[in-house]
């Protein structure tokens, strides 16, 4: 059953390749203008580290919170019956996580647009942490 299964899906791989493979010049020619931009303007993988590492805190203050919040509306009494946890604190919660995530990866998706952008219109402003990457930042 494993190799029916490995070889439907080798067909279904090699169909794709087929179907897609007069589009990889256009492919390649994005990813070198996108590697050029993003070398002439390094500055800007600072900020995706950044936020790279405010989403891990955030994730790590938010696992806290949840516990905190299910730990204290969650209780038993002596007679072993137990309430039910809030659920609509934890829901809260985790419409506030995933809000939070998006927020900051939506702010490095208009940071990199907005220096790429810049760096298309005007080349001679590139630079680590130049007007482009700064201004683009500043912007989201």
């Amino acid at each position: 059953f494993a190799g029916v299964m490995g070889l439907l899906f080798f067909a279904i791989g090699v169909c794709y390749a087929r179907a897609v493979w007069s589009r990889i010049p256009f492919a390649a020619v994005n990813m070198t203008t996108a590697v050029t931009a993003i070398k002439a303007n390094l500055g800007v993988t600072v900020f995706a580290y950044l936020f790279t590492i405010l989403a891990a805190g955030w994730s790590l203050i938010w696992s806290i919170a949840v516990s905190g919040t299910i730990g204290e509306t969650y209780s038993c009494n002596a007679a072993g019956v137990c309430t039910s946890a809030n659920y609509g604190l934890v829901f809260l919660l985790f419409l506030s996580f995933f809000f939070t995530h998006q927020v900051l990866q939506n702010s490095v998706h208009v940071t990199v647009a907005g220096v790429v952008g810049n760096w298309w219109v005007a080349p001679s402003e590139s630079g680590c942490c130049g007007r482009a990457v700064c201004n683009s930042f500043i912007r989201t």
